[in-house]
């Protein structure tokens, strides 16, 4: 991933080199601060793009990454959903920031935060759905729907209050693991 960013970062800095756009270096530097590992500065950055472009959902997208490599998971969890509203819905950033919420809302960590609409077991059930139909080769995604769907399998108390599901709907987990496993 950091590899990724590093790659991103330097042909980042090399458009905003040729456009001179503020946010683009912005954008630029953020990416290789938290490529360096340097999570702290990172987040700074994206916080100041975010100031310089509050409807680019990239930004909370990327400061939720970098907030959540901080162990901060409760303020990642929160900077995915406001990407996800930002994002067009059904889109493949939208699943991904919704599946990457959905992990972070279930850990103790985010047991006393306040939750989406969407957070209880049918409504899940439909997002998840939506989002591996929007993003089926991404392993959050595919983890979302297969949690979702097993259900109270795993835990008598989920964080979302699940019941006990169908034996189908069990199935249909252990797909989605599987898949959510090669992918990874």
């Amino acid at each position: 991933v950091l590899e990724v960013e590093l790659a991103v970062a330097e042909r980042q800095a090399r458009r905003a080199e040729e456009t001179g756009d503020e946010c683009d270096k912005c954008f630029a530097d953020a990416m290789a601060l938290g490529a360096q590992g340097n999570n702290h500065a990172a987040a700074k950055a994206w916080r100041k793009l975010i100031q310089m472009r509050p409807d680019e959902p990239g930004a909370y997208y990327n400061l939720a990454a970098v907030l959540n490599r901080s162990s901060r998971n409760a303020e990642a969890a929160q900077m995915y959903l406001k990407a996800m509203e930002l994002y067009e819905d059904g889109t493949e950033g939208w699943a991904e920031a919704a599946a990457l919420a959905f992990n972070l809302l279930k850990t103790d960590d985010c047991r006393e935060e306040p939750k989406p609409e969407w957070w209880n077991d049918e409504a899940l059930k439909a997002l998840s759905a939506r989002v591996v139909a929007a993003a089926p080769d991404d392993p959050a995604s595919c983890g979302m729907r297969a949690r979702v769907l097993s259900g109270a399998a795993l835990s008598e108390n989920s964080p979302w209050g699940a019941k006990q599901h169908s034996s189908a709907e069990i199935k249909e987990a252990a797909t989605w693991y599987r898949r959510a496993a090669t992918l990874s």
